[in-house]
């Protein structure tokens, strides 16, 4: 006993060794294993999982291997089948896949050993260039066989990790470590995202349980996992990926050596379960902004996002739009809900998604930012190890695509990393009713929806089609690049074909060369060169004019589109029901949209004005429902024309919106000098005419008043002579006279007798103009209206009148008025010479930029009626070009008076058009530089003329006329001075 025991202590030191030996071992084999973090992405692998060996044997009958499929212990096989094809295992199935856009990436040139077909969801048996294979399996049989065409050994070890695993063990030359990342596809069912149910019992082959939903929380998936391949091979060394001559989309990587190396020039560009390579200088020499404008004028940065939906940037393309990461996205000219009930049609949107979490977990921070420049929004996560971007945008030539894209930057390629998507699901519409379809493309889903409640009775019931990507929810970047991009599709349209084409296109630009990102940057750099105002030493003012213009022109179609029916105060991204004005079109467009948009691009304010024709026969209707004759244009209008105020006969009280369309086409006409469109509209506001004079004008004794209406400042109520209705009336009248008598007509004198007896109200005694009959001295107003007769309307006013009229309405203003009306007051304060108010009534405006992203709303503070307010936005450019430039368009020339605002070293217009061509006007403190920098065909030769001291020019394509900042005037060369 005692020397058993001897024995035994002296064997006992040897076996703790042995003992500590095995737990360090599998101590650091479990510990080098890195775990999802539990808030974020977790390994739920059962402890029952197997490890499964693949056996290679060699078989000198066939071209290839067989391996035979052996699991260590005994149990029972589980079958199951879905789109990858039959798989026998001992575990609960494992979709083997390249972690990419949940589906495996086929790399041009890669010898992967496993090849999803996307068209078809199924495997295809490897040819002789690639290690391509399809597992095969029978319940029935205990071998299970793949053909591989090379002799090697592949070991397949199940192991609970993340992407980038390590054993710990040096890699020797002769092996390759390949991990291949698995996980639950999913797939739409209803109007929902569910999993595919994957999970079948023993043999008995029970029946799958039912699928689960995903809940608003947008949880982790029930099963992730990952396989790693360790290839051992005898071949000789791999040689470095390179790319062929010629082709930069072919990666050539052959099979050998372990390949260390990556693609450092490169980036992987993602969509649809395929790959490709993008140089990463392919867009270097892509330019939307000119290189002397700072960035931080036209990016707006912040490091919060607002809670508040209606506040926050949007982006969209006048066919399309959002507000960031809202539940809709509006198209242009769809309307739910019967007349009064009308507001823009809510389409779920499928472009918002988040970045929620990574794996391994990591601290990063995150900005927020819109790039008015390239016409998108940004949202960049900055970490030690990585660099995130999320990217959205309605694409501006592809008017029915949004796109989203995700570009991942590491700074290591060996950096493990996934990301946790949590992405809105497709939610039911209150204004549509959606069928689902099939789209016949892998991971899309199309849908087709009618609307529940069209405008009129008789309205058609536009069909809205919409295809879009599914978005996994989690995301792995390529382990090839540095640099990883996803792009993310979703078309809208009004027929399959329609969304089809659209879609296809968008896919046709993503592969290869990133284009579609390109193109859609690009055409944005061609409507900021062809019209916009730069601003010199003043970023706020700067921030402002880009971003006034940017969602103005986010809310335009750059061609002519039936479906556009107008530019609502609060554009395309808003309209929701009672919010916004509903979308609904107003008197806003002409007055205070359109002026900035035709002096800088043409052809936008010419579509605007075809809106309101294309909607005449509502007009007819409103008109008739009252037992009138011409055109009613409504107070509110949306799909149809017809009047969408509770009050049908509202815009029989508000004749300013009929009259301001004859208005705006005034406008266009002195600045086009167009025969065809004086021609296409001249019915129109014939018709227009004949609605004024015969239900507004009230005459006797040669003189006719305005009575019963609700002007510009209606909180009066319904008043009569309203200087501004008047005004406007008058010259509408002017204007069609001015028109029959261009085409001959007989009526030109009966318009123009109308208009000479139209009264005037003003009181001698004051010098200045009542804002109505029997107006009660020093009643408070809350908007600009006589002092609209100054600008807009451009009547003929003495300056003291002008002076005066400033003077008092601004004295007895609710501090409450709109920024349209502090606008007005600044652009008349500049025309009498009073520099200080001017200024001071400049900067009331900029008091209602909520945040900044140059977001304005119709209130400073508190409560919002309408947010990104788009007829603020357009009275701002017109104080800066109206305004400080002094700008006035007449029937035979265009009058400048430049001035600068306070703080500001210099101002451009850029791409003023006039008469065919297009001007580009320089003003520093002491010096005008001006020059032409393009002509149509049909433009017309123009003459500078430079007031006191008097210089004449003739100008000529791209030759500079410099001269000391005063007053000039361009004008046809075939006018007398």
């Amino acid at each position: 006993m005692s020397f058993c025991w001897k024995r035994l202590r002296c064997l006992l030191p040897l076996a703790i060794i042995s003992l500590g030996c095995w737990l360090a071992y599998w101590t650091f084999t479990f510990s080098s294993v890195p775990r999802f973090d539990s808030n974020r992405i977790q390994d739920q692998t059962s402890s029952n999982d197997e490890s499964l060996y693949l056996k290679f044997e060699n078989n000198n009958k066939n071209s290839g291997k067989q391996i035979k499929h052996e699991a260590i212990k005994e149990n029972p096989q589980s079958k199951v089948e879905d789109d990858y094809g039959e798989l026998d295992t001992n575990d609960k199935e494992e979709k083997v896949k390249d972690s990419i856009l949940g589906g495996e990436v086929k790399w041009p040139g890669d010898e992967d050993i496993y090849d999803d077909n996307v068209a078809d969801g199924k495997k295809d048996v490897a040819d002789d260039d690639s290690l391509k294979s399809k597992l095969s399996a029978n319940s029935n049989d205990e071998d299970e066989y793949i053909n591989f065409p090379a002799e090697e050994e592949i070991i397949v070890n199940k192991v609970a990790t993340t992407p980038g695993y390590n054993s710990g063990k040096d890699a020797v030359d002769s092996e390759v470590k390949v991990l291949i990342e698995t996980a639950e596809p999913y797939h739409i069912q209803g109007n929902d995202f569910e999993r595919e149910p994957v999970w079948r019992t023993a043999s008995q082959h029970k029946e799958q349980e039912p699928a689960t939903p995903f809940p608003d929380a947008y949880p982790m998936p029930r099963k992730r996992s990952n396989v790693l391949l360790s290839i051992t091979t005898a071949q000789p060394d791999m040689e470095k990926p390179h790319f062929s001559s010629g082709n930069s989309d072919l990666l050539h990587a052959k099979h050998g050596k372990k390949n260390t190396g990556y693609m450092q020039s490169f980036y992987a560009m993602m969509h649809s379960g395929k790959a490709s390579l993008v140089h990463e200088g392919i867009h270097s020499e892509i330019r939307y902004m000119p290189d002397d404008i700072p960035s931080e004028a036209y990016i707006f940065s912040s490091n919060v996002l607002p809670l508040d939906v209606r506040l926050r940037p949007s982006v969209g393309n006048g066919r399309i739009a959002t507000m960031i990461h809202a539940r809709d996205v509006f198209f242009s000219g769809l309307y739910n809900g019967r007349l009064a009930e009308s507001h823009r049609a809510a389409i779920p949107s499928t472009c918002s998604f988040n970045i929620t979490g990574t794996d391994p977990p990591s601290n990063f921070t995150r900005y927020y930012s819109l790039n008015v420049g390239a016409g998108m929004y940004v949202e960049k996560s900055v970490s030690r190890d990585y660099n995130l971007t999320f990217k959205v945008y309605a694409h501006r030539s592809l008017t029915n695509l949004m796109v989203v894209e995700v570009d991942i930057e590491k700074f290591d390629v060996t950096i493990p990393l996934t990301l946790k998507v949590d992405l809105n699901r497709w939610t039911a519409s209150y204004d549509f009713t959606f069928r689902i379809m099939d789209s016949n493309r892998a991971e899309v889903s199309y849908k087709v929806g009618t609307l529940n409640a069209p405008e009129t009775s008789d309205s058609p019931n536009i069909e809205l089609h919409v295809m879009y990507d599914h978005v996994p929810e989690f995301l792995t970047p390529s382990s090839k690049t540095l640099h990883t991009k996803w792009v993310f599709l979703t078309a809208y349209g009004t027929s399959k074909e329609e969304v089809e084409q659209s879609y296809d296109e968008g896919v046709s630009l993503i592969h290869g060369k990133d284009e579609l990102f390109a193109s859609h940057v690009q055409e944005w750099g061609k409507l900021w060169n062809k019209g916009r105002v730069d601003i010199k030493g003043n970023l706020t003012l700067a921030r402002a004019a880009y971003g006034s213009f940017y969602y103005l022109l986010s809310s335009l179609p750059l061609k002519m589109d039936q479906h556009f029916k107008g530019l609502s105060p609060s554009g395309l991204p808003l309209g929701d029901k009672d919010k916004d004005y509903q979308g609904r079109v107003m008197w806003d467009q002409e007055m205070w949209m359109f002026p900035p948009i035709l002096l800088f691009h043409p052809t936008l304010s010419a579509i605007m004005l075809h809106s309101r024709s294309r909607l005449a026969s509502g007009a007819k209707v409103n008109a008739d429902q009252g037992k009138l004759t011409g055109l009613l244009f409504p107070w509110e209008s949306g799909a149809t024309g017809v009047e969408l105020n509770s009050d049908h006969l509202r815009g029989t009280l508000s004749p300013f919106v009929s009259a301001g369309i004859v208005f705006a086409l005034q406008q266009l006409l002195y600045a086009t000098n167009s025969t065809v469109l004086r021609h296409q509209f001249s019915q129109m506001i014939t018709s227009i005419g004949h609605f004024l004079v015969s239900h507004k004008l009230s005459c006797r004794d040669n003189k006719c008043s305005v009575n019963d209406v609700l002007p510009f400042d209606d909180s009066h109520g319904v008043v009569s002579n309203s200087p501004f209705v008047n005004g406007i009336i008058l010259n509408a009248l002017q204007v069609i006279s001015t028109l029959d008598t261009f085409q001959n007509r007989s009526f030109a004198s009966h318009w123009s007798s109308f208009a000479s007896e139209i009264i005037m109200p003003f009181d001698e005694t004051m010098d200045f103009h009542p804002a109505y009959n029997f107006y009660k001295k020093d009643s408070v107003v809350r908007e600009a209206d006589a002092v609209l007769l100054g600008f807009p309307l451009l009547r003929q006013l003495h300056e003291e009148v002008r002076s005066k009229d400033l003077h008092y309405y601004e004295s007895i203003l609710d501090p409450r008025a709109s920024p349209m009306t502090w606008a007005m007051h600044a652009i008349g304060w500049l025309e009498v010479g009073d520099r200080a108010r001017a200024d001071a009534a400049f900067q009331r405006q900029l008091m209602f930029i909520r945040n900044k992203f140059q977001v304005w709303s119709n209130r400073t503070l508190g409560s919002i009626h309408a947010s990104n307010y788009l007829s603020a936005m357009g009275t701002y450019i017109q104080s800066l070009v109206n305004g400080y430039g002094g700008v006035r368009l007449h029937s035979d020339r265009l009058n400048f008076d430049p001035a600068l605002p306070a703080n500001v070293d210099g101002m451009n217009f850029i791409g003023i058009d006039y008469l065919g061509s297009s001007v580009n006007v320089v003003v520093n403190t002491d010096e005008v530089v001006l020059v032409v920098t393009g002509q149509l065909k049909r433009a017309v030769p123009l003459t500078l003329y430079i007031y006191s001291p008097e210089e004449v020019h003739t100008l000529t394509l791209e030759t500079a006329v410099r001269f000391r900042r005063r007053k000039f005037s361009i004008l046809s060369a075939a006018l007398p001075l």
